[in-house]
């Protein structure tokens, strides 16, 4: 019941410890995979990153609204809105579990069609300036999610799972490095160790194309890249806990809004 990667995550109270976990027996007894913790709990540091890894995952939150909720539930109701998770909500006082099963597992089918549709990204493809995302493909999973969160708030981002089958990737890459509007680094030990990252991040520079490095991980720049870049302006990505804290100091890089759609915030 304690899966990260369950399909159903439910925001609730411990007062509402019966109601939820019946209804998850129900879901469960038919496949449907379930997440439950009570929030007005104490957990150590590892079961909230459990629980966020959760939300994410889920493609239905099952929110049982108490009369009074808590900071706490109000906050993860705001957090599972930007997961691309549908939100159900229920009054406990007027709804049973075998309703509340019900009115999930009618939903499911569209709603983990929709969580995939919305989850995905695409590299950009129009004339209007973008951003290149050069990294290391051994960090997709944590690139791609930041650059989800970069086309959600409306940047341009190209990036070369763009490539078909059969391209010439050197010359490829160079095309759109020389077409892109900016180069976005996503540093770490993995990217200093690949050699087509660390060409695709000196030819922009040869070529002049501004640069933004975000470090993804704690890891130390070698010596010969920190004497090249090291007065390229930088974000640490992995010290923001506030992922909007960190959108709004990319927002703040010179020159990065005109990649950005007009009207987006």
């Amino acid at each position: 019941m304690d899966s990260r990667k369950a399909d159903i995550y439910f925001c609730c109270s411990k007062k509402e410890q019966e109601l939820a976990s019946g209804t998850a027996e129900i879901l469960e007894s038919s496949g449907v995979s379930c997440f439950l913790v009570w929030r007005d709990m104490d957990y150590t540091k590892d079961w909230d990153a459990q629980i966020e890894q959760a939300m994410k995952a889920s493609c239905i939150c099952v929110y049982l609204e108490p009369d009074q909720p808590s900071p706490r539930i109000l906050d993860e109701v705001r957090q599972i809105e930007g997961c691309n998770t549908r939100l159900m909500t229920f009054s406990p006082a007027s709804v049973s579990a075998e309703e509340i099963a019900a009115a999930v597992s009618s939903g499911l089918e569209e709603a983990r069609a929709e969580k995939e549709l919305r989850s995905r990204i695409y590299p950009y493809d129009g004339e209007d300036p973008f951003i290149f995302a050069s990294y290391s493909h051994m960090d997709k999973d944590t690139v791609f999610e930041i650059i989800r969160g970069f086309q959600k708030h409306g940047y341009r981002v190209w990036f070369d799972e763009g490539i078909d089958p059969g391209t010439e990737w050197d010359e490829y890459i160079a095309t759109h490095i020389d077409a892109c509007s900016y180069l976005m680094a996503f540093l770490s030990e993995n990217y200093y160790g690949s050699d087509n990252c660390r060409d695709e991040l000196f030819f922009a520079r040869e070529v002049g194309k501004p640069l933004l490095m975000i470090y993804i991980k704690n890891d130390e720049l070698p010596a010969g890249m920190k004497l090249r870049f090291n007065r390229i302006q930088a974000i640490h990505w992995y010290t923001y806990k506030d992922i909007e804290e960190f959108f709004e100091k990319v927002a703040s890089a010179a020159g990065i809004e005109e990649c950005r759609e007009e009207g987006e915030s």
